[in-house]
């Protein structure tokens, strides 16, 4: 079964990018982002092949136990091209660190794929408001539409969850950890 690692917004920003998620579905018909009924989240490994999830579980589960909370803030958006609007995060050092310490530990596990060129550590953290279904001729209203908005959420990097998705892409959380 494939699995990935989440970690959890909460509080108003998730709260935020619910509804600026359902205001685009809803003015746009750009349902990439509902569909999948994700929660607002930070990708911190993609989805990847899992054989035994109870390894995974352990590996998370220390992690979060010898770490401590880091502050991060989500501001402002960008995008990937046409293909994704997000909210942009502002990562702090200790953030960067424990991704980096995530990373490296992952990495030492022969079992852990790496798949994307999103999936490693230089990839670029963020919030997906919009995703997949953006039509290009319609980016710019779109791109205009959530900038109406000006997001900024001091957010706490206090969990890790581990998600899995079903055959209609939608995700749902098996285990959560907190740090």
């Amino acid at each position: 079964m494939q699995y990935a690692l989440f970690h959890l917004i909460t509080g108003e920003a998730h709260d935020f990018i619910l509804s600026l998620q359902h205001d685009v579905a809803n003015k746009f018909g750009i349902t990439g982002a509902t569909r999948i009924q994700s929660p607002p989240h930070l990708t911190l490994k993609n989805f990847f092949e899992v054989g035994d999830v109870l390894k995974l579980e352990a590996l998370v589960e220390k992690f979060c136990s010898t770490n401590t909370p880091a502050p991060y803030v989500l501001e402002g958006f960008g995008s990937f091209g046409h293909d994704v609007i997000y909210i942009d995060v502002i990562p702090t050092n200790p953030l960067q660190g424990l991704r980096a310490q995530l990373h490296q530990r992952l990495r030492k596990e022969s079992w852990v794929q790496w798949s994307t060129p999103f999936d490693g550590i230089d990839s670029k953290l963020h919030a997906s408001v919009a995703h997949t279904d953006i039509r290009e001729e319609i980016f710019s209203d779109v791109w205009n539409f959530v900038n109406q908005r000006r997001p900024y959420f001091e957010c706490q990097f206090d969990n890790i969850v581990i998600v899995t998705k079903d055959e209609n892409e939608a995700r749902s959380v098996c285990k959560e950890f907190s740090l």
